[in-house]
């Protein structure tokens, strides 16, 4: 019986603490209220003081009339704004314009116009005469001339054509510009056998032009110079000389024509 009930008080253990609980809160709710506290006895008011007599109140400021005028504050005056800060030369060049004093581009010389006549594509027949290249033989050339370098060069272009009678034809290149210094013209070339000239000369004489100067060929300085006559505006002709000793040896004569 003991154990029974012991049993049963476990197995209903979690339910039986809350309804004791639960009977607790019950029980305390239905417990009679204590009697309030009697309230406090309020202490006897003292005799009011005499009134003292009352003193003037200024009356508030009144606010200003709102038809009077506001008056106006006076406004600072403005400052004057700082003068612009004068431009540097740098920033005046990078925006396009020419600073004063800086000189002018250099133009060509005009005397480079007397070469003109030259000026295009020619066609031409030459001969070379016997000599330590090989016997005399005919061949055929082409000559270009034009400006070049913004127009401060004349620009030579002179091409034999490799034929059975001529296995090595002769390539050469060549500048000429005017030196207002020494008032003549200047020629400077190049050939394909790694030869170089220096040449000058004062201009026409007549229909003719003659440049001379120095060649260099294998490390020997030969005295060299080009002979050009014209014959009218569609033919000239071209023959390149070199000096042996004391006589001038022709290395070989163009007749060129448009």
């Amino acid at each position: 019986m003991t154990r029974t009930l012991v049993k049963s008080r476990l197995a209903i253990g979690p339910l039986a603490i809350w309804i004791v609980g639960g009977a607790s809160t019950v029980a305390l709710a239905q417990q009679p209220k204590p009697a309030a506290a009697p309230a406090a006895p309020v202490a006897a008011t003292p005799p009011a003081a005499p009134a003292q007599p009352a003193r003037p109140v200024a009356a508030p400021p009144q606010p200003p009339s709102m038809m009077a005028p506001p008056v106006a504050t006076p406004k600072p005056a403005a400052a004057a704004p700082p003068p612009a800060p004068a431009a540097s030369p740098a920033a005046s060049t990078s925006a396009g314009a020419v600073p004063a004093g800086a000189p002018s581009a250099p133009k060509p010389a005009a005397e480079l116009d007397q070469m003109k006549v030259l000026e295009g594509t020619w066609h031409c027949d030459g001969r070379a005469p016997a000599g330590p290249a090989g016997p005399e033989h005919a061949y055929k050339s082409t000559w270009k001339f034009k400006r070049d370098l913004d127009n401060f060069w004349w620009a030579a272009e002179y091409q034999q054509t490799k034929a059975k009678n001529n296995p090595v034809p002769m390539k050469a290149r060549g500048y000429l510009t005017y030196d207002a210094a020494s008032k003549n013209f200047v020629m400077l070339g190049v050939d394909n056998m790694g030869g170089t000239s220096s040449e000058v000369t004062t201009g026409w004489t007549g229909d003719s032009v003659t440049l001379a100067g120095d060649a260099n060929l294998g490390g020997k300085k030969i005295p060299f110079r080009e002979v050009i006559t014209k014959k009218g505006t569609h033919e000239f002709t071209w023959r390149g000389e070199m000096r042996m000793g004391p006589d001038w040896v022709t290395l070989g004569e163009d007749r060129c024509k448009k």
